[in-house]
């Protein structure tokens, strides 16, 4: 895993910081796997057979199995309640364990104890999504059952419970952990009272810390890719470990399939005063235009929010921005030919003048226009939607006015009832014997 997550956050350029938080998250994530509760869950049969078969490494007897193959999970049903003889846990959520003792001052973590070990142990808990801002026991967990060494208000979550124990072992790559005494002291509001965290913030206040510091974008990012590269070490457990990537071969490899021409040299980087995240219209035009630019003039072109507006980075300078918007922007063909004011239901008004002149222009740039007015033309099912409208309209006003007979009233109560069933036809279902609607044709 620490090699999958080498690529990226080398292709990601990465602070130092942040790298080494990482990189520490990835090497201790799975330290509950250590735990009876999730041990038991693995058939030992099978997983000797696939260390031989060079499925799983053969790592240490003291190293948990990280990377387990389909095979050896047991398919038995959970039992109603604990039991002495068997050790599985409802809900049990290795992360848990894991983010608690990273947090333990004496777990030997190589983050001083404290505020710094809050991001690796908030990622590492976080990294299957069970586990975030709270630490809350679900309604249908197991409650621990009382016994002479623990109290009977012994607290539990995710089927974590207070003073379970975590065996030493072997986390790889020269690190081994001590053996722990699990706390969830932290799950309490305020500041911790019980050792090993008495003083210590609650995990509620230092996930929320988190949030305030890093942005909830930020810190779902790195989330993002500590459990993209833990789903691809499983994927590619029982397979060579890659050597440390340098910068240059991380960005080799994070590039998309559909962008492998050589990475340019120089970007600049534009502002755009008009692109502001409010007012909506503003920040809906601010991602039009990115859309535009990186789809049909700079597959590199970047964009991020400075100072209140949108800076694009992107081998365009000023003036070839303005060319390409100018004179080799392609508009994208959206159309909704239900609505009155659309073009297609009367052949009047300004937005059927606009129709027509695209349809019957012979410009490049609107051929994708073209095309869905064609396309939309040939929907039969739209000539009696635009009939019942205009019909419904009429006596709508009648009605309004009070000049309605009863007669028109039955008629308008059909009208609207079959301006809505072909309305949905158009939308969802498309009329028979007519082509399917395309992409593009919006079908709001």
């Amino acid at each position: 895993m620490l090699s999958t997550l080498g690529y990226a956050l080398n292709a990601g350029n990465a602070s130092i910081a942040i790298d080494d938080t990482l990189r520490h998250a990835a090497r201790w994530h799975d330290w509950g796997k250590s735990h009876p509760a999730f041990e038991v869950k693995l058939i030992a049969d099978h997983i000797d057979i696939a260390k031989k078969q060079g499925v799983l490494p053969s790592p240490p007897e003291s190293e948990p199995v990280a990377k387990a193959p389909q095979a050896a999970w047991t398919k038995s049903r959970m039992p109603r309640k604990p039991t002495p003889e068997d050790p599985r846990r409802c809900h049990f959520r290795h992360e848990l364990a894991s983010a608690l003792c990273m947090l333990h001052p004496t777990s030997g973590f190589p983050l001083e104890p404290g505020p710094t070990r809050d991001l690796p142990a908030y990622l590492v808990a976080g990294h299957h999504g069970k586990v975030r801002l709270s630490i809350r026991s679900l309604p249908d967990e197991w409650i621990p059952p009382s016994d002479p060494a623990h109290p009977a208000d012994r607290r539990f979550a995710r089927g974590v419970w207070d003073s379970d124990t975590l065996p030493a072992c072997d986390l790889g790559g020269g690190v081994r952990a001590p053996s722990l005494t699990l706390s969830l002291e932290p799950m309490e509001l305020g500041l911790c009272e019980a050792e090993p965290f008495s003083g210590q913030f609650s995990w509620a206040e230092r996930a929320l810390h988190l949030r305030d510091a890093l942005g909830p974008f930020r810190l779902a990012y790195l989330e993002t890719l500590l459990r993209a590269a833990d789903g691809r070490a499983s994927a590619n457990a029982g397979k060579p470990v890659l050597p440390s990537p340098t910068v240059a071969q991380a960005a080799s490899l994070c590039s998309f399939p559909d962008r492998q021409t050589a990475c340019p040299t120089s970007f600049y980087h534009l502002e755009l005063p008009g692109c502001t995240p409010e007012p909506l219209m503003n920040y809906l035009k601010a991602l039009g235009v990115f859309r535009l630019v990186s789809q049909q003039a700079d597959p590199h072109c970047r964009g991020a929010w400075r100072d209140g507006q949108l800076v694009l980075t992107t081998t365009l300078d000023r003036d070839k921005l303005l060319e390409f918007f100018i004179k080799h922007y392609q508009p994208s063909p959206f159309f909704s030919p239900w609505n009155g004011d659309g073009g297609f239901l009367t052949e009047t008004g300004s937005s059927f003048e606009i129709i027509q002149a695209i349809r019957t222009s012979t410009n490049p740039r609107l051929a994708p226009l073209r095309d869905a007015i064609r396309h939309i033309e040939t929907m039969t099912i739209l000539k009696e939607f635009g009939q019942c409208r205009a019909q419904a309209k009429a006596l709508e006003k009648k009605k309004k006015a009070k000049t309605a007979t009863d007669a028109e009233l039955d008629q308008l109560k059909d009208l609207t009832k079959r301006v809505k069933e072909l309305k949905e036809t158009i939308l969802y279902r498309n009329c028979s014997g007519s082509p399917t609607m395309g992409p593009s044709v919006t079908e709001e």
